[in-house]
């Protein structure tokens, strides 16, 4: 991973504490013209970033919307969607991956394991239905902490306890991941 693609990554992972931050301290303009640089730099490094460089192209995307509807109505509330939109791409992605094989996982473990066995396939169809409703149900409680909760809650939810579950989510797939293929590749 380049260092760009490490500083944009760093700023979105640190995204809701900042518009938390900005909203604090009225900067919240600020931290729109900081979405959108890091957006467009994401833009150009999204070939980079496989499978899922088209959905990184469409998060990219709307992070530009939304902050240029921030600075063009002067209101902030667009900017508490963007964790929304990222798991409704994401969502997209996956569900779409599902009814036009290969499934995003099966994709991902590829990476690590070339040829896959039929019951490594059918394992890694299933994680991708795992992580379709989470993005579902991540992105349904980003939307309401966006409409109906204080920005403390918001920035709590989307600047850490949403991080924690995908990182649980991600460290006791692998584990399961590793045991179910490890033993049944070709």
């Amino acid at each position: 991973m380049s260092l760009g693609s490490r500083v944009i990554t760093a700023l979105l992972i640190l995204y809701p504490g900042l518009v938390y931050l900005g909203l604090t301290y009225s900067r919240v303009s600020a931290v729109a013209v900081l979405l959108i640089v890091v957006s467009i730099g994401r833009l150009i490094l999204s070939s980079q970033i496989r499978p899922l460089g088209s959905s990184t192209s469409w998060i990219s995307a709307g992070g530009i919307v939304l902050a240029g509807t921030v600075l063009l109505r002067g209101s902030a509330q667009a900017m508490l969607f963007y964790p929304t939109f990222v798991n409704l791409v994401l969502l997209t992605l996956f569900v779409h991956s599902l009814y036009s094989p290969p499934a995003v996982i099966t994709v991902l473990a590829r990476v690590r394991e070339p040829e896959l066995s039929a019951t490594a396939i059918r394992y890694t169809r299933r994680v991708t239905v795992v992580w379709s409703l989470f993005f579902l149900l991540n992105g349904s409680i980003a939307l309401y902490t966006a409409l109906w909760t204080t920005a403390e809650t918001w920035a709590l939810y989307n600047g850490l306890i949403a991080y924690m579950l995908v990182g649980v989510l991600i460290g006791g797939e692998r584990l399961v991941r590793a045991r179910m293929i490890e033993g049944s590749t070709p």
